[in-house]
């Protein structure tokens, strides 16, 4: 006896990133532009809005408002989506995994939390290289013993 069942196709790939860590598990159904598209789609639009005068005896914030800009220039270090290969395991603190798993999705459902920290990593062994290679030399020169 013959049952009647419906043939589900199954993106064995796209299993496979979600497994990996590639993709986020929520947010694939949204329809989401890639980093480049979102950062080349407002090109410097001017400002519509005229900021008020500060009236006397009113405090006036003293951080600077961030520009339009940097947010795109976070966006396109730290938010462009990829694949993390030749992977190895390591560890974050559960409060940090809890921000990452509530940010990322919101903000770049494209971009999974590997890819993100290792945008992160990357940048910043590449900003303190100098330093690290000073430490590190530094520390080849002392020995931890005399002998």
């Amino acid at each position: 006896m013959e049952r009647n069942r419906n043939k589900v196709e199954v993106n064995e790939d796209m299993i496979k990133d979600i497994m990996a860590g590639d993709i986020p598990v929520f947010g694939k159904g949204k329809q989401t532009k890639s980093v480049a598209d979102r950062t080349t789609s407002d090109p410097a639009e001017p400002d519509t809005k005229t900021k008020a005068e500060p009236v006397p005896g009113e405090k006036t914030p003293s951080r600077p408002k961030k520009r339009k800009d940097e947010s795109n220039d976070y966006r396109a270090l730290y938010l462009s989506p990829g694949n993390v290969t030749h992977r190895q395991q390591t560890y974050i603190s559960q409060a940090n995994y809890q921000f990452l798993k509530r940010f990322l999705p919101i903000v770049a459902p494209e971009v999974s939390i590997s890819r993100y920290v290792d945008n992160i990593l990357s940048l910043h062994l590449e900003q303190y290289k100098e330093e690290i290679d000073r430490i590190y030399n530094n520390e080849i020169t002392n020995p931890l013993y005399d002998n």
